[in-house]
């Protein structure tokens, strides 16, 4: 029996730490108690024998390995238009935003999916190719680079929403605790993500503003504040979600049950 992760382990490694033994370890809390636990990296996010070894295979060659290779490199503060030149890279990035929802909803056995990744690896990489540069050309990607003194979360949905003063929404995945991945139907206003930058809103959208996004994995400041005062950090990860979902409000995006 294999631990399968729904969400890749290479996008919650910049939150590892060590804590028991060994182990990687991720911290996290949950809204809908006020919990904080520990859970090792190894487990969290995952689910016994979930896939195939062939798609397990298919998702380390064309987006685990290649999106970790990516994330080697520094990048420097700010919007960064196109992901990279490297097209193993782009095809790595838009395959983790185009099977992001599709590989939660497996974890769950949704009966809604019409596909499942076992069709996609069965059709080779021509087909991801083809799904890669349908989704390239579909939508709007930049990675954003935030300040040391920023730190994302990373929710169960991987992604959260990211509203601007013209519709549509954007959907963004942290890639680190500083960097992230952001897609969108439309241009993306580069002006308004650097103010966004400046005023740490991804910083506070990145602990999720969705019903069905309970449980939020902590960056080493928050692990650090709830150490110092378990109450307090409670109090202020509420906080930051109200407003979080104030913001989002604000711009009238409705969040339905599957938002991030």
């Amino acid at each position: 029996m294999t631990n399968d992760h729904y969400i890749p382990k290479v996008l919650t490694r910049p939150w590892e730490h060590e804590d028991r033994g060994d182990q990687r370890q991720l911290s996290w809390f949950r809204f809908s108690d006020g919990k904080f636990d520990v859970t090792s990296a190894t487990n969290l996010f995952a689910k016994r024998d979930l896939n195939s070894p062939e798609v397990e295979d298919m998702l380390e060659c064309y987006i685990e390995t290649p999106l970790g290779n990516y994330l080697k490199h520094a990048r420097k503060e700010g919007v960064a238009l196109g992901p990279t030149d490297d097209w193993q890279v782009t095809r790595a990035l838009t395959l983790l935003l185009a099977f992001n929802v599709q590989r939660l909803l497996e974890a769950q056995a949704d009966t809604r999916l019409a596909l499942k990744l076992e069709d996609f690896q069965k059709k080779g990489e021509a087909h991801l190719n083809a799904v890669a540069q349908h989704w390239s050309s579909k939508y709007k990607i930049a990675g954003v680079t935030l300040p040391e003194n920023q730190e994302l979360f990373f929710t169960q949905a991987a992604s959260f929403p990211v509203p601007f003063i013209s519709d549509p929404v954007a959907l963004a995945i942290p890639l680190s605790t500083h960097h992230l991945l952001i897609h969108r139907e439309a241009d993306l206003p580069v002006a308004e993500l650097n103010r966004y930058i400046a005023f740490g809103t991804f910083e506070t959208l990145s602990i999720g503003v969705g019903p069905s996004v309970d449980v939020v994995v902590l960056p080493e400041v928050w692990r650090r504040a709830k150490a110092t005062n378990e109450a307090a950090a409670r109090a202020d990860l509420l906080e930051i979600r109200r407003g979080a979902r104030g913001l989002c409000a604000r711009y009238l995006l409705d969040i339905r049950p599957s938002g991030g």
